[in-house]
């Protein structure tokens, strides 16, 4: 008898104490969660580090890696991040996945979490990785990928160096949500640099062209305009600018009909072709023309008005030279 109570009371604070780490597993995703869905991209990496910092603490483990495919060379699987106790052994300044786990890269790129609670489990088709655990002290690991829109570009790895580690599927299934989350935020850094890079480019093609691009949000009146069209109105770089702000610089007696015209390619979804006077901070006039369209973006975000500003001033002067000679 004295001895069930024994055992009913061990297995009784067994059930507790797994219990209490659920709780602080499912505690952690959350805050993670919510810090990653507003984190800016400049704060990502700092953001990913901390996350394999804590999750590491809370969950008691030595290491956590991170690898990601890049998109300049698609044939090799990086290690980007790792939190990794001080003393252990280093690791190359250039490691590739696919060199020292080729068994587990495999199965992630198929999409297969990798969960290692001994290295006993490993196949023989996994020497290698075996070879590599061994290398830095491995014992136990659970290997992740990282994927947006199906597509595997990356792994988050936690492991542990002091023996053989049961991974509860709490647990597992807690470190695939981290990967999403971070996935997630990975994949919005990407987006944000393609973004930026076809900017950049575009920019260069309308400075070659001396002309200025924009975009209207349809929502919140919030523009966009190249850095050129800030520095020609004298605005600084951070400015939040809105249509108000945009037609305080055309000129009184063109304003109405320019606010028509972008409000009606905004609710129609025709193109804009519009000819106005702008008045400079110095009080100089200067004619333009812009063009665009609307077009409604696949993610359900507002409608926006994308369009060229190109400056006509020289032509309107020879127009009305031309028709005062002939007056």
């Amino acid at each position: 008898l004295i001895v069930g109570l024994v055992v009913s009371r061990m297995q009784r604070q067994r059930a507790e104490r797994q219990l209490a780490q659920q709780l602080r597993v499912e505690t952690l995703l959350a805050e993670l969660s919510a810090r990653f869905v507003h984190v800016p991209a400049s704060q990502i990496e700092s953001e990913i580090q901390d996350a394999q910092r804590h999750i590491c603490e809370v969950c008691d483990l030595d290491r956590s890696t991170l690898w990601q495919l890049p998109e300049d060379d698609p044939g090799t699987l990086h290690l980007t991040h790792i939190h990794t106790p001080p003393g252990t052994s280093p690791v190359p300044a250039r490691m590739d996945a696919r060199d020292f786990f080729p068994w587990s890269v495999q199965k992630l790129l198929r999409g297969e979490t990798v969960v290692l609670s001994t290295l006993a489990a490993l196949p023989p088709e996994a020497a290698r990785d075996l070879e590599t655990f061994r290398r830095y002290g491995t014992t136990a690991a659970v290997f992740v990928p990282l994927s947006a829109e199906e597509t595997v570009f990356g792994a988050l790895s936690f492991a542990v160096t002091r023996g053989e580690r049961v991974w509860p599927e709490h647990v597992v299934s807690g470190f695939r949500m981290v990967a999403q989350v971070i996935a997630n935020a990975l994949a919005r850094r990407r987006a944000d640099q393609a973004l930026r890079d076809s900017q950049a480019r575009l920019t260069l093609a309308a400075v070659s062209a001396d002309a200025r691009l924009w975009e209207v949000e349809a929502d919140s009146g919030r523009v966009w305009m190249t850095d050129e069209g800030r520095a020609f109105f004298g605005l600084t770089p951070d400015e939040v600018l809105t249509l108000d702000r945009v037609a305080s610089f055309i000129h009184p007696e063109d304003r109405e009909a320019w606010r028509q015209n972008v409000r009606e390619a905004l609710e129609s979804g025709q193109a804009v072709h519009v000819e106005f006077r702008v008045v400079r901070p110095d009080g100089s006039v200067r004619w333009f023309v812009s063009q665009g369209r609307s077009h409604i973006r696949r993610d359900g975000e507002s409608p926006r008005l994308l369009g060229v500003s190109i400056d006509v001033t020289d032509r309107k002067r020879s127009e009305n030279a031309l028709k005062n000679s002939e007056q």
